[in-house]
């Protein structure tokens, strides 16, 4: 059935929200496509976590029921089914979390949206990337522009690095290259600096112990979130590269007090927070230090405290954005000059991407399928337009 306008409108913009929240939350956005009969598609490769995943999930949805619920009303609760088959599996706490990092995305790259819009109800797809650049007034015509994202990646790191090189000499100069490859932020895709959060996994030494601080007692957790000038392997769409956070790269973002959270594995509860005086970060000549004050009456961090202790909890990470970094002359390695960790956070994880740090804990004391109208009523989203 061939629908009229105003629906294939409506398709075009649920699928350019979920490219958009993917985009900005750092995943790689492939082929984006819309058909006549209402059907749409947008390809991303997930390499966060539930909530990061479960946002760009539900960005469509949201779009439509926070933004553009006047134009189309009551059809905010209709979604596509893959959707709805993953965010059922979502439980409630991460779902609502889920729908506000979607909804905050969307309201600050609303003009996103509606431009890559009315680019896929003109055209019916688009290759995210390449639109981003010609967005941008970069020429597409030539390997950056024909390359057609199909996987997301090549094991072979030498035929990552020459598919690399393509790709970017499109965009700029080795040397002169801001940003970061693949699912990370390009500026000189148009899109502005730091608008793609991404997250980073270290084995970090993690010390535990039972302090008082004001005559209250805290677990405190120190380790580095990560590690200077000691390369280890990252993906980006073309395949395998090294990557290096030079020292310095964090003494900008330290400057200007940013707001940062400790979480397990991004996501739950604030466990401490810099605004709050709980937690406190510095950089050495070792890496980014973050050092986190927490609750022993809490039920989540007693559960921490036990996993650092059987040693099953044993790496950190950080979420944050790139600001400015460089390729090597062959593309095989990405340096880090800047970041930016403001509204990001450090984390205790499972897993980890450098090697060049140990994981250890000391502790003077053991302790021992929903409908939209549901998270519509939660968030009360209409009311947000």
């Amino acid at each position: 059935m061939i629908l009229d306008e105003s629906e294939l409108r409506l398709t075009a913009e649920h699928e350019a929200a979920h490219a958009v929240v993917a985009d900005a939350l750092g995943f790689l956005v492939g082929e984006v496509t819309v058909t006549d009969d209402g059907c749409g598609n947008t390809r991303f490769w997930a390499d966060g976590d539930r909530v990061d995943t479960a946002a760009v999930y539900s960005a469509g949805m949201v779009w439509i029921s926070a933004f553009r619920w006047q134009q189309w009303p009551g059809r905010g609760e209709i979604g596509c089914r893959s959707d709805y088959r993953n965010l059922a599996a979502v439980d409630d706490f991460y779902y609502r979390q889920a729908v506000r990092r979607a909804q905050s995305i969307l309201s600050e790259r609303a003009d996103d949206v509606m431009a890559f819009a009315d680019h896929l109800e003109a055209n019916g797809s688009a290759l995210w990337e390449d639109w981003r650049r010609s967005r941008a007034g970069i020429d597409i015509s030539g390997p950056a522009g024909s390359r057609s994202i199909t996987a997301p990646h090549t094991t072979s790191r030498a035929a990552a690095a020459v598919a690399r090189a393509q790709a970017m000499r499109g965009v700029g100069t080795a040397a002169s290259l801001r940003g970061a490859p693949g699912r990370m932020v390009r500026d000189a895709a148009g899109m502005g600096q730091g608008t793609a959060q991404r997250k980073a996994a270290f084995p970090a030494h993690l010390r535990a112990d039972l302090i008082e601080r004001d005559g209250k007692k805290w677990h405190r957790v120190e380790g580095y979130a990560t590690v200077f000038e000691r390369a280890y392997d990252m993906w980006d769409a073309y395949g395998p590269y090294e990557e290096v956070v030079a020292v310095g790269a964090a003494t900008a973002t330290l400057a200007g007090n940013p707001d940062v959270v400790f979480l397990v594995n991004h996501g739950g509860l604030t466990m401490a927070r810099t605004t709050a005086g709980t937690l406190e970060l510095s950089a050495d000549e070792r890496g980014l230090k973050d050092t986190a004050y927490l609750n022993p009456d809490r039920q989540d961090v007693r559960d921490l405290m036990l996993a650092i202790g059987d040693g099953v909890i044993t790496e950190q990470s950080f979420a944050f954005r790139i600001t400015e970094g460089w390729w090597n002359d062959d593309f095989t390695q990405f340096k880090i000059v800047s970041f930016d960790i403001d509204r990001g956070d450090v984390s205790a994880v499972n897993y980890g991407a450098n090697p060049h740090t140990q994981i250890g804990a000391r502790q003077q004391q053991r302790v021992t399928g929903r409908s939209v109208a549901y998270w519509k009523a939660i968030f009360d989203l209409e009311g947000a337009a």
